[in-house]
């Protein structure tokens, strides 16, 4: 009896026809300049089919923040095969002394033809990515220069680091004596953050990468790390 339940579980499964999402971001974060009053991001629907597409904008822990921005538009049919763009409009007010972190939502449903197998599974996709609000007075520099200088500590068997800086510093690396952390995140401004079991042995010495604004993993930095006590 359980071999022929599994039978029928699978023949189930088979019979699906999963629709893919077909609607891609055109970058992986979005960095809002404090010196304009929005910015863009690109869409692209690669797929023969139409998509719903809704969007919005999340604080840092996921909460609601459409009294900061606003999406426009916040929700539109795309045509097949067909590019859009989504503007971002800052409408509230932000530190203007420090970067500030939200979320960028992106939600693509593909359209249910007419007509279809009542067998078919339609999924919804959901991208989300960085959106970074950077003031004015803090377009003058990197951060990728800035990465320099974070500071480093390990404390027994735990890794430290302080962001003394006025930028978020997403990791794209860090590695102590040669050995990669997993998944190390970031750092906000003014803020620690501890990686607990990530010294092994006498030596700590630190090489770490942030993000760039592009996406991409910048410059290596190689500090030796301040011992102190565990």
């Amino acid at each position: 009896m359980k071999h022929v339940f599994i039978a029928a579980c699978l023949l189930l499964v088979s019979s699906l026809q999963v629709a893919h999402a077909g609607v891609v971001v055109g970058g992986t974060r979005l960095v809002f300049k404090g010196a304009v009053k929005d910015t863009s991001i690109g869409l692209e629907n690669t797929d023969k089919s139409a998509f719903l597409v809704q969007a919005w904008v999340e604080d840092e822990k996921g909460g609601d923040a459409q009294s900061v921005f606003l999406v426009t538009p916040p929700l539109f049919k795309m045509a097949p095969e067909s590019a859009s763009l989504l503007r971002v409009i800052k409408i509230g007010n932000l530190p203007e002394d420090r970067e500030s972190l939200f979320w960028l939502n992106v939600r693509s449903i593909p359209s249910v033809k007419s007509g279809v197998d009542a067998n078919q599974l339609t999924l919804s996709v959901q991208s989300r990515m960085k959106l970074i609000y950077r003031p004015q007075a803090l377009l003058a520099n990197t951060v990728d220069a800035m990465a320099a200088g974070l500071q480093w500590h390990c404390r027994g068997a735990s890794l430290g680091v302080s962001n003394p800086t006025k930028y978020y510093m997403n990791f794209a690396s860090v590695k102590v004596s040669g050995v990669e952390i997993k998944t190390p995140g970031w750092v906000a401004p003014g803020e620690s953050k501890t990686f607990a079991g990530a010294v092994s042995g006498t030596a700590c010495e630190v090489k770490w990468q942030v993000i760039n604004d592009y996406g991409s993993a910048g410059q290596v930095h190689a500090n030796t790390a301040l011992k102190g006590n565990g």
